[in-house]
Order: structure tokens, then sequence, then C-alpha cells
């Protein structure tokens, strides 16, 4: 009976309560944070990798977010079986069509709360833009408003989306709805293991 206890307490303090994700850039923290409190219902925190090294236990217990192409740097600095998500983004397809209807010049605003959201969203509009648009970026840094109603076209995360007035605003959403699917699957997951662990304790007590 006390080997089932101890087997059934090494199982539980094994399995993620919560989601940690680790990023870099702090703004892009904000953002993954503010779209999957939508999702989930267990906490939240967010974090540099580069505590890892100094704050081992800080993983321990957590479901690992981060970026996809971030995993295979911070594999070999988590626990050897802490669970690890790679995030994919959301398509893009949307927004692009949208710069390629517009037929007259135009001026675009591209708004996040993040420096990695916007350098990586100025790689993809770039080519769309020529010589015919033109780009303007805005690195939101408090809560305050932006009013941005001379732009044509407003693109922004899904953090600062809340901040800006435009006339028209295009609001992404980063996280995939499959990478959603795979955040919930894993805590999940977990829930159905300490309901198989509960019963067997209760069978061995009998």
């Amino acid at each position: 009976m006390e080997e089932l206890r101890h087997r059934v307490a090494e199982r539980f303090a094994a399995q993620p309560d919560r989601i940690l994700i680790l990023s870099t850039d702090s703004g892009l923290c904000r953002i993954l944070k503010s779209e999957l409190e939508h999702h989930v219902s267990c906490p939240i925190q967010t974090s540099h990798p580069d505590r890892l090294s100094t704050d081992p236990a800080l993983a321990a217990g957590a479901l690992v977010v981060c970026l996809l192409g971030a995993a295979s740097v911070l594999r070999p600095v988590l626990p050897q079986r802490c669970p690890l998500v790679s995030l994919a983004i959301s398509d893009v397809d949307q927004p692009l069509a949208h710069i390629r209807s517009m037929r007259e010049p135009s001026l675009i605003a591209l708004v996040s709360v993040s420096k990695l959201f916007l350098r990586r969203a100025r790689g993809v509009l770039a080519p769309l833009l020529g010589s015919k648009h033109s780009l303007e970026e805005y690195l939101v840094e408090n809560k305050g408003g932006l009013q941005l109603e001379t732009f044509d076209l407003v693109l922004c995360d899904s953090v600062a989306f809340h901040q800006v007035k435009a006339r028209e605003v295009f609001r992404y959403q980063l996280v995939s709805e499959e990478s959603v699917a795979k955040i919930r699957a894993g805590l999940t997951n977990v829930k159905v293991v300490r309901t198989i662990l509960t019963e067997a304790l209760r069978a061995g007590s009998r």
C-alpha cells in the first residue's frame, strides 16, 4: 500500500499543473499569455529562457510553451521529462489578401507590444508593399491609446488591438488553433492520468 502511494505521489509530481511561456521577447510573452488565457484555466507564467540556468526549478511541474524554432535551444536546458510544446502561428492569408486587394496607394500601420512580432511581420509584408504602399511601425510600451485614423489599414497583435483607434483594424491572432489543441490535449492527459491513479489508489486501500 505504501509503495502504491509513493508511486502515485511520484506520478502526480511529474505532471504539469501550469503553463510556462519562455521567450527572449517580453512583449511576445504578453501576447501568448493573453491569448492562451482564453483557452485554459490553469496558471500561466512567463519568463526569459536565461533564468533556467540560475533557477533549475523554474520549469518543474510546468508545460513549457515556446515559439516554433526555439525548442531545439530550450530542450537541452529543460528537465529531462519536462513537456514542451512548440507553437505554430496562425496563417496570414487573410491580411495578405486584403493588402493585395488595395488598388490605391495606401498607408499601413503595424502595431505590436512585441519587437519580435514587428520584425517578423515586416519581413512578411515587405514583398507586398513595393513602392505602392507605405508602412509605419508602432511599438506599444504603455497602456495609452493610439490614434491612427489617418491610416488606411492597421495590422496589430491581439494585445495592442485594444489600444488602437483607426478606420480599419485587423487583429492578428498569433497562436494557431492547432497549437491550442496541443496544449489542451497535454493538460487533459494530466487529468486523465490523475483520475486513473486516484482510482488505483482507492482500489489498493480496499
